[in-house]
């Protein structure tokens, strides 16, 4: 029986994974390019996306071959099936935009052929957009990608997320240090108010002791 419950939660867990990581890829956009010869797959390495947290570019770049393309063409919200195209890092530069400011992003290969990632900290809650220029595989590309609903995510702000909330005007740092010298006191307080007790029960006992004597 117990076996039994442990192989359902096992399962029950691994579901979960895998929802979770499903619901990661559908955040991504995903874009056919040069005539359907290409497939990117491109947003934030994870999502949701928040303020001041490490993220960065997750992108990932397919060869699509004429025989999948046309015998499992790719369902909406997913990247096609092909072939990962590597040394991209060489050939193809990346930049991330948030209003008038841009940085450049420097490609790192991931752990996938095709997959790449360039970590950085957006700090600014709203929509980003990641531009590709350069050759994939000699093909000339020039692709920009804006976060949207349909698209890739925008970055989030953390506070409807925080809990507990901190005090109005006080941050958590401070309530600690604002809490702490008295919590200490009142610490020791008890501690030496135990000590007495303690202390006065024990002479009561030794007086009882020598009177019985």
């Amino acid at each position: 029986m117990d076996r039994s419950i442990r192989l359902a939660a096992a399962c029950g867990v691994a579901v979960v994974f895998l929802m979770l990581g499903a619901l990661s890829v559908r955040a991504h956009e995903h874009r056919e390019v040069a005539n359907g010869q290409y497939a990117i797959t491109i947003g934030f390495i994870t999502e949701p996306a928040f303020v001041n947290e490490q993220n960065g570019l997750y992108l990932r770049v397919d060869n699509l071959s004429a025989a999948a393309a046309a015998t499992a063409p790719a369902e909406e919200g997913e990247h096609a099936d092909g072939t990962g195209v590597i040394g991209l890092q060489e050939t193809l530069q990346a930049e991330v935009i948030f209003g008038d400011q841009r940085m450049p992003l420097a490609l790192t290969p991931g752990t996938e052929p095709g997959v790449y990632e360039s970590v950085f900290f957006p700090t600014a809650v709203g929509d980003y957009t990641y531009h590709l220029a350069g050759t994939i595989e000699g093909t000339a590309i020039d692709e920009a990608f804006t976060s949207s609903p349909e698209g890739f995510d925008s970055v989030q702000g953390i506070e409807e997320y925080q809990f507990p909330k901190p005090s109005a005007g006080v941050s958590a740092g401070d309530e600690a240090v604002d809490l702490g010298f008295p919590g200490v006191v009142g610490g020791l307080g008890l501690l030496i108010g135990a000590g007495g007790l303690w202390w006065g029960r024990r002479r009561h006992g030794m007086r009882a002791a020598a009177e019985l004597r």
